[in-house]
């Protein structure tokens, strides 16, 4: 079996780095070192901030509890967790993301590593004679964005939408919206590439030049 190949996010290079991909148990116990969660106290100014970051994080005994999960700091074959845990954070909407730093977010079942060509060409066409992602179900108006999930600690992983990413990145598209839950705290770690601070910054720039959520398009 291939062993995970375990990485964090490098503040100053922007990017995912290996980490001793030669020793998986130091490999894990870096991750997990390099910081050490404490139960956040809740900001409720942020919560009219003007995107809606909505909280059910109890915080305290309850976090601490969860975080002693021993899932939460396990990686499976494709060097994701094996779990994510509650989910304390999200949008209450959609956010618009830079392509560039959603193209560096690892799958969550490693589909960053491969490309389903049928599936690839489908979306590109679609994409591409549309100018907007396509919709949730044939039906519906709603376009079906990725999901981004950020564990404990603010490492993020794409649950669903890589190759609609792909896609983007291949089209030249500058922004994406997506949604995105945060788990156990992840909300309150700010080294991680999709923290709220970071998001805000990302969302506001988008809007500034032109894009919208409601009527995404991936070229103005």
């Amino acid at each position: 079996m291939t062993k995970p190949v375990l990485t964090q996010y490098d503040t100053d290079a922007e990017e995912y780095v290996e980490v001793l991909p030669k020793d998986e148990h130091k490999a894990i116990q870096k991750v997990l070192d390099r910081k050490n969660p404490v139960p956040p106290k809740r900001d409720k100014r942020r919560e009219h901030a003007s995107l809606r970051l909505r909280y059910d994080n109890p915080g305290g005994r309850w976090l601490k509890e969860n975080l002693e999960d021993p899932n939460i700091h396990s990686y499976n074959s494709k060097g994701s967790p094996k779990s994510f845990g509650d989910t304390t954070a999200w949008y209450e909407e959609d956010v618009l993301i830079p392509v560039s730093t959603l193209s560096k977010i690892k799958g969550a079942s490693g589909e960053h590593n491969f490309v389903r060509e049928h599936d690839f060409n489908s979306l590109k066409r679609y994409m591409t004679k549309n100018n907007r992602l396509p919709p949730t179900s044939p039906s519906s108006s709603s376009q079906n964005t990725p999901m981004i999930q950020v564990n404990y600690v603010g490492d993020a992983w794409v649950s669903e939408g890589n190759h609609r990413i792909k896609v983007a990145k291949a089209l030249g598209w500058k922004y994406l919206p997506v949604t995105i839950r945060y788990y156990l705290g992840g909300e309150d770690m700010d080294e991680g590439p999709l923290s709220p601070r970071k998001v805000e910054v990302f969302h506001a720039k988008a809007l500034s030049e032109g894009y919208t959520v409601k009527n995404f398009k991936g070229v103005l």
